[in-house]
């Protein structure tokens, strides 16, 4: 008979986004740290010097006109505005921090799964497989990004329903793109047993309230000034985390 075991949690995998550095202080993986952190610092700087002087004027230039009724329509619609802005941010930092940084986090991740869970892998370091697995990692994120795309596409059309159906998309819409967060950390774990990217998408499918904990915590803490320049190498090792206690003893079962 096998053993009932399980999948995870929201609210687990949105906590160890943010506890994700306790197990590099006890397992001493500083050195992970240095090379993402730098470049995390270069990477999100430039985005959001990007975001504030080419996204903010095109913003502000939404509503344009005098008098009492547009200068309502801008209360009530640049926080929203603003909001939408600060989310196409992060997504354009996820996207193009997790393909700069993809070496450095898949080493970590991989460490982490060696130290902390006892994980051994035989495959040796060699650079033709490295730029391999970083070229797979690029085409994942892409083939991704437009199944989130063609998903808000279909969504959209919740629209139609008023009031009700712009709430429904606002959630669904914020949900999508946090599972697609979440996925590209799990992309590492699933990337070593050499996945195919349905086979990933498959059975993160499988564990969407965990995936999408992880999304979400990468989300909030993207926007918490210093501790952002962290956010991917966190949000890996939660991801890393959540993969070995949960989905791996799952997938194990189901194998065997």
């Amino acid at each position: 008979m096998q053993k009932n075991l399980s999948k995870g949690s929201f609210f687990e995998a949105f906590l160890s986004v943010f506890t994700s550095l306790s197990l590099v202080k006890k397992h001493r993986l500083y050195a992970y740290f240095i090379i993402p952190f730098l470049l995390n610092i270069v990477i999100l700087s430039s985005i959001f010097y990007f975001s504030f002087h080419t996204l903010k004027p095109l913003i502000d230039n939404l509503i344009t006109g005098s008098g009492f009724i547009f200068d309502m329509l801008r209360f009530i619609i640049t926080p929203l505005l603003l909001i939408i802005q600060l989310i196409i941010t992060i997504f354009i930092y996820s996207i193009i921090g997790s393909i700069i940084t993809a070496p450095f986090n898949d080493f970590l991740s991989k460490k982490i799964e060696i130290t902390a869970f006892g994980e051994n892998f035989d495959e040796k370091f060699s650079l033709k497989v490295l730029i391999t697995d970083i070229l797979r990692v690029v085409a994942n994120l892409i083939k991704l990004l437009l199944l989130m795309i063609i998903a808000h596409l279909l969504i959209f059309l919740l629209n139609i329903i008023p009031v009700l159906g712009n709430i429904l998309y606002v959630v669904l819409g914020f949900l999508i793109t946090a599972f697609f967060f979440g996925f590209q950390f799990y992309d590492f774990p699933l990337e070593r047993r050499r996945y195919t990217f349905g086979k990933k998408l498959k059975t993160t499918l499988r564990f969407v309230p965990q995936v999408i904990g992880v999304g979400v915590g990468f989300f909030l803490l993207s926007m918490i000034p210093i501790v952002n320049f962290l956010g991917l190498n966190m949000a890996t090792i939660a991801a890393t985390v959540m993969f070995s206690n949960y989905i791996k003893p799952i997938i194990a079962q189901n194998e065997s």
